[in-house]
């Protein structure tokens, strides 16, 4: 749920989304300490948290400091009795909101190779495919590497003695494991565009196989203007649960995953 915070400029709704599981809100009002009559008329927007009580919720809620600051941010936007102090804190909020939607705030920074190494290592979606299926048990042979990508010895070889060499993979005793737990290319990478086109290619070819376990889906839509930022929320909201997933799973197969949001 703490993941959803910064999507929230009305701290009543936010606190909607705990309250709503029970025996929460005798719990925060418990912990406050308050009413609980007055809790109910917080929620009903017939009175405000006061500062004291924001930051006591915002204990009770477990939030990081960076959290604490906008949630108080927000109970301040909630009490604003005038316009421009409206304005006042709506700009510092949108100053946070922003910052949240870069993709490279929400993903943990990685170790990452040398820039002059990233020009061979995004020269071809090989690279990035083998660096992934050295993670998993089955494919951390040259051998099983080469038939399970149909490819050649010639074409293998020096892209894994590449990795080997720069520190991507490391090969004992004749098996291949990851050297770096990932490799992730920072929003404004030179490289980004090369990247996103190798694998969007790769897309386009699996398309001739029509398995029944891949999943492709292609809109464009008309919508109104409002919207748009609601829609790149949940796209941006779909990628930080990806990456939460990721983390705790296991290394069994290997999934390219891409996805667009463009204006036409």
């Amino acid at each position: 749920m703490k993941s959803h915070l910064f999507e929230f400029t009305d701290y009543r709704k936010y606190l909607e989304l705990f309250l709503s599981e029970r025996g929460k809100k005798k719990e925060l009002c418990e912990f406050i300490p308050c009413q609980t009559t007055f809790l109910s008329n917080v929620m009903s927007g017939t009175a405000n948290l006061s500062l004291e009580h924001a930051i006591r919720t915002a204990e009770f809620l477990n939030l990081s400091e960076k959290e604490s600051h906008y949630f108080m941010l927000i109970v301040q936007l909630g009490k604003a009795g005038s316009k421009n102090l409206e304005n006042y804190y709506l700009k510092q909020i949108q100053e946070i909101q922003k910052e949240q939607n870069k993709i490279s705030s929400k993903i943990a920074s990685h170790e990452t190779i040398a820039i002059q190494d990233q020009v061979t290592f995004y020269n071809s979606w090989m690279y990035v495919a083998i660096h992934i299926l050295c993670a998993v048990t089955e494919f951390q042979t040259r051998k099983a590497i080469r038939e399970y990508l149909h490819l050649s010895q010639k074409e293998i070889d020096p892209t894994i003695d590449f990795m080997i060499q720069n520190g991507i993979i490391t090969e004992t005793n004749g098996r291949l494991k990851q050297g770096s737990t990932r490799v992730h290319l920072a929003k404004g990478s030179p490289f980004l565009i090369k990247h996103h086109a190798n694998w969007r290619m790769k897309a386009i070819q699996s398309l001739d196989f029509e398995r029944e376990q891949d999943l492709h889906y292609t809109m464009v839509m008309s919508l109104s203007k409002k919207d748009v930022d609601q829609m790149k929320k949940i796209i941006f909201e779909a990628i930080t649960n990806t990456d939460h997933l990721l983390k705790n799973t296991g290394d069994e197969t290997v999934y390219s995953f891409c996805m667009d949001w463009f204006k036409i």
